[in-house]
């Protein structure tokens, strides 16, 4: 038994079926993506952060208290920061 491929029908047949499912189904032609809430929500606050400014010389103080064992966190003045901002971008 031979088996004969011709290239140039197997692509026609190929172009034809494209455009046909093409017709049927218009709606494959683009991806979509669809983003969590809670990525959402992370974004919200990566964009907060970039408008932040840092002092510098603020920074490098911190630094040095760090290194030096000498920088204090209070817990309840640090919590209760964070869910103020948390509030205030809820807005």
């Amino acid at each position: 038994m031979r088996i004969r491929l011709d290239v140039n029908n197997v692509i026609n047949i190929y172009n034809k079926n494209a455009k046909s499912v093409a017709k049927e189904n218009p709606s494959r032609k683009s991806d979509t993506i669809e983003i969590s809430k809670e990525g959402k929500e992370i974004a919200k606050f990566l964009e907060i952060a970039k408008n932040i400014e840092i002092e510098t010389k603020d920074v490098e103080r911190i630094k040095n208290l760090i290194k030096e064992g000498k920088y204090q966190i209070n817990d309840e003045d640090l919590a209760r920061s964070i869910i103020n901002f948390m509030k205030e971008s809820d807005k």
